[in-house]
């Protein structure tokens, strides 16, 4: 793995359900740590509704604009105020980290060449002229399972296996295409570096030990390592209660001050085991067939030949909904509802 030393910017993309949301925590805690070690976790101003860790969400909402052909000023927040501080940072004798999962997707969800394009110029514009992107990559079949519960959560209705079947989803699990897109549209102006989301495959077995190793940041026993878990996981019967109640705005106060803490602590009382999949064995198997050959790629150019994912399949439980279980979560979220509607 080659670092460019002269890099002045640090582009973590992702992807999402890879201990993102605990990097960026991470990111914040150190904040002071890592200006002493020469980078900068610029804090523009906040993109979304719900309070959120990662900075690099006005970077996603210009792109996203751009590829809709809409004016970005009128959709993102003090745009020009923030690629103004994004500027000036770079020129800075620091090297600049900004962390967005999503931008790992943007690709998969809109046209390719357009959207990593867009990105390229962006960079080229501001002066990153020599980048390290970082991409955390798991397991598919793994992965699938993770971001459905993920979706659910924000709103989505689907079932699992009907959320699989959109190309839009397929297309995010095809990671060799990614990377093939990124590496064709930055060709040499940029350093990927793919990581292995696995604690076995962790340097130190600590993801923050393996980022910081990764894009040769300086690691510090002065570090403050997050303890809690970020972005809680949901068990399967509570996102199936979720799910079961429709479309509620992931945004709304409803949403984001009864339910979810709700479904948190539900989560917490009675969790998953922690090898629970949605999979058998050999359900897990046949869903890799469609990305071996991908995943093989990527080892050869990026891993020097070492498996991408490990190749145990074996499963210790898959998930039966306990229908009684689910009942009962639904009619609490439901009742919490009504009772902050009683009291107004």
């Amino acid at each position: 793995m080659v670092i460019f030393m002269d890099n002045n910017l640090i582009l973590h993309i992702g992807l999402p359900k890879t201990g993102t949301t605990s990097l960026q925590r991470f990111f914040i805690d150190n904040k002071k740590n890592l200006n002493e070690a020469g980078i900068d976790y610029p804090a523009f101003t906040q993109q979304l509704a719900v309070p959120t860790l990662r900075n690099g969400s006005f970077l996603f909402k210009y792109l996203k604009a751009l590829v809709h052909n809409e004016d970005p000023n009128s959709r993102v927040k003090d745009l020009e105020k923030n690629i103004t501080m994004l500027a000036d940072a770079l020129h800075s004798q620091k090297r600049v980290l900004i962390s967005e999962e999503n931008l790992s997707l943007g690709g998969s969800w809109w046209p390719k060449s357009t959207y990593w394009q867009e990105l390229a110029r962006f960079l080229d514009n501001i002066g990153a002229h020599r980048s390290t992107i970082v991409i955390y990559l798991r397991r598919q079949d793994n992965w699938a399972v993770s971001r459905w519960k993920e979706n659910v959560k924000n709103g989505l209705d689907k079932s699992f296996k009907d959320w699989c079947a959109l190309n839009s989803s397929r297309s995010s699990m095809d990671y060799s295409n990614i990377i093939m897109e990124i590496k064709e549209v930055f060709r040499n102006s940029v350093n990927i570096v793919v990581r292995r989301y696995d604690r076995k495959a962790f340097i130190e077995r600590d993801i923050f030990h393996d980022f910081c190793t990764a894009v040769n940041i300086p690691w510090s026993s002065s570090y403050i390592v997050p303890k809690k878990e970020e972005n809680m996981s949901l068990t399967f019967d509570v996102t199936e209660a979720i799910r079961s109640l429709g479309t509620i705005p992931y945004e709304s106060y409803e949403y984001q001050r009864i339910i979810l803490p709700l479904a948190c602590k539900l989560s917490q009382e009675n969790p998953d085991p922690l090898d629970m999949s949605l999979m058998t064995e050999n359900e897990s198997r046949s869903f890799m067939k469609a990305y071996n050959t991908g995943n093989q790629q990527i080892s050869d150019a990026y891993l020097d030949g070492k498996p991408l994912f490990s190749t145990d399949f074996t499963v210790r439980s898959v998930w039966k909904p306990d229908v009684n279980r689910i009942d009962s979560y639904r009619c609490a979220f439901e009742n919490a509802i009504q009772l902050y509607y009683n009291q107004k």
